[in-house]
């Protein structure tokens, strides 16, 4: 695993859920220092129990990694991404309740008080078929700007015709040089699994695809598991813990 990735794992001088005071293009939480090749980074998103509609995010063999804290409460995030469990430090908040867009503000603590973080947009391209997002992200004084696109291509990892034509997978596209950075696929069964997210994190290997550092890959975990929520809510049995509804 790539260093830049694995340095989520440091503990931080800040309070807990406090936000960074300032922003300067590199999260104080994040490390620019990226590994010579590409390495592959797959992560499991699971409901965390059949009582809760939370999602936790492992690497194998099933370490946890982040944890998305779910909520319907107006006025609060929908989404609360946090350090490996449910009391860990935030990492960023997502806000959609009753919109197509969702808005994610990195380091927030859920308020509208000081959160001075980085902000960015996933754009629903179709509020109908949810065939295309955009996520719109800071990068520096620039942005990076990903393209997610519904497939079925067994390239992209999606496998059997069931998947294939049911499920939401996505391709992730850095659209900037064209070339595929990873892939969403959605678990349809019935189990506690939500879905499996893939994507490539370091400088850039011999293939000359571009890897993603910490601070992105945060910003695409938050996406999906607003994703993955807006589509629990969609659902019949919404009020419902997923793990449960699955089997009704």
């Amino acid at each position: 695993m790539s260093t830049a990735v694995a340095s989520g794992y440091q503990e931080l001088a800040h309070s807990k859920d406090v936000a960074p005071p300032s922003y300067d293009g590199t999260h104080p939480r994040a490390t620019s220092l990226l590994p010579a090749t590409t390495n592959n980074l797959e992560l499991q998103f699971k409901w965390a129990s059949y009582k809760t509609v939370d999602i936790a995010v492992s690497e194998p063999p099933g370490k946890v990694r982040y944890y998305a804290e779910m909520s319907e409460v107006q006025g609060s995030p929908d989404v609360v991404l946090r350090e490996r469990s449910k009391g860990g430090q935030v990492i960023g908040t997502a806000h959609f309740s009753q919109k197509h867009d969702v808005e994610m503000t990195l380091g927030a603590d859920g308020s509208d008080i000081g959160n001075t973080g980085p902000s960015a947009t996933l754009v629903n391209h179709d509020p109908i078929t949810f065939a295309h997002y955009t996520l719109t992200i800071p990068q520096g004084t620039s942005q990076r700007v990903f393209d997610l696109v519904r497939t079925s291509s067994k390239e992209d990892g999606v496998k059997g015709s069931t998947e294939r034509w049911n499920y939401f997978n996505y391709k992730i596209t850095d659209r900037a040089t064209g070339k595929s950075v990873g892939a969403w696929l959605e678990h349809g069964s019935l189990s506690f699994k939500v879905g499996k997210l893939k994507v490539q994190v370091g400088a850039g290997g011999a293939d000359g695809k571009p890897g993603l550092i910490e601070e992105e890959v945060w910003w695409i975990v938050m996406a999906m598991a607003s994703v993955a929520e807006k589509a629990r809510r969609r659902a019949p049995y919404a009020g419902v813990p997923a793990a449960i509804a699955k089997f009704l």
